[in-house]
């Protein structure tokens, strides 16, 4: 018995990260407004990302690239969707 309680109490701590850190996360960003209280809680940080400075450049190059790849497509969200998901990227351009 004793067992299933430490089960059930690592299962219950583990599944209440989610929503503590998302709460301190939003409560933190107090001097927002409400949206932009949960826009600023849900984006990445400007250190967010590979921690070597080459690393990091090399990174930033990537995401700019597949970004000005995006701006490039005409068709809609979910046609880029389903061609991403079965490998068929090539055929978006």
């Amino acid at each position: 018995m004793n067992i299933i309680v430490v089960g059930w109490t690592l299962f219950t701590f583990g599944v209440l990260q989610v929503p503590f850190w998302m709460i301190y996360t939003i409560l933190s960003k107090k001097n927002l407004g409400l949206t932009e209280m949960f826009k600023a809680a849900f984006s990445p940080s400007l250190e967010w990302g590979p921690k070597s400075s080459i690393h990091m450049a090399s990174w930033r190059e990537f995401k700019e690239t597949m970004r000005k790849k995006r701006e490039k497509r005409n068709c809609s969200r979910m046609k880029q969707f389903i061609y991403v998901i079965f490998c068929l990227e090539h055929k978006l351009v």
